[in-house]
């Protein structure tokens, strides 16, 4: 079995020999809800920059303060945010509706719809930095990450 730092050792190198870059800034603390319900926790948010050639396109990305070191941010690691952005992007294949219900989403919620938008949004900018054959080979390597 593949041990998860294996797994983010292997995505690093796959993205760089496909000759992706990858760069994380740190924006700050923010609060994020849940899908349902009224509770928030306190993330640390990021801004992910993934290029490739000329082309570079940045991602909100967001991670549990669960995962700091001595309460300092940790930076994410780039399998965990392809990870992230390749799960997202299965909403270009999916109508809202069925969307909502592989996530638990209502269906009648702007706030699910804006969230469904978004990740198709993503996903279109994904698509031009990650190649299909490429993004099929993340999927395979990170399915039990």
């Amino acid at each position: 079995m593949t041990t998860t730092e294996q797994l983010e050792g292997i995505c690093a190198e796959l993205l760089r020999l496909y000759g992706v870059g990858f760069t994380a800034t740190y924006l700050g603390e923010g609060l994020k809800g849940y899908a349902k319900g009224n509770k928030s926790y306190i993330t640390d948010r990021y801004s992910i920059g993934l290029s490739h050639g000329h082309i570079e396109h940045h991602f909100d990305y967001t991670q549990g303060c669960g995962l700091r070191v001595n309460n300092i941010p940790v930076e994410p690691t780039i399998a965990s945010v392809v990870w992230c952005l390749l799960g997202d992007s299965d909403a270009q294949n999916e109508t809202f509706d069925s969307w909502c219900d592989l996530y638990d989403h209502d269906s009648d919620s702007r706030n699910a719809e804006r969230m469904y938008n978004y990740c198709r949004t993503n996903a279109v900018k994904l698509n031009s930095v990650l190649a299909p054959k490429l993004q099929e080979k993340l999927r395979k390597l990170l399915e039990d990450y």
